[in-house]
């Protein structure tokens, strides 16, 4: 499992640039990059996000599934409450509850993401051994 986990700095930083840029496209596609290489298995329609296999649980999953979620409010918001709760899950793997959330993720304590062009479908179909349900 340690390279699994080496894989996860660069990644989280390249994850937190794009987020900071506003490429919400990006933080997207990087983040189901960094949770398939750690295990986890998803699947994504048009209308709902899920994931049907936990993976490696680092500290960085939350932090990138919490940006991953701005992503998907900016450019497909029917999937953002769905992402949203697998970050609260996730979330609360890590730290047993989930009542510090809206302290330490909340809306009002994160940057908003401009609408980038890009489909779900193809974000999802770039990423080796994903494909878009």
């Amino acid at each position: 499992m340690e390279p699994r986990k080496s894989m996860v700095g660069p990644i989280i930083n390249l994850i937190s640039a794009c987020h900071s840029d506003g490429l919400a496209t990006q933080v997207i596609e990087l983040t189901l990059r960094m949770l398939h290489a750690l295990g986890f298995e998803t699947e994504i329609t048009a209308t709902s996000f899920k994931v049907t296999r936990w993976g490696f649980m680092v500290d960085e999953v939350v932090v990138a599934l919490a940006d991953m979620c701005d992503g998907y409010a900016a450019i497909n918001p029917t999937l953002h409450e769905d992402v949203l709760e697998v970050a609260k899950t996730a979330y609360e793997i890590m730290c047993g509850e989930k009542v510090s959330w809206d302290k330490t993720y909340g809306s009002d304590r994160r940057g908003k993401l401009g609408g980038t062009a890009g489909r779900n479908e193809d974000i999802v179909d770039r990423v080796q051994g994903m494909r878009f349900v």
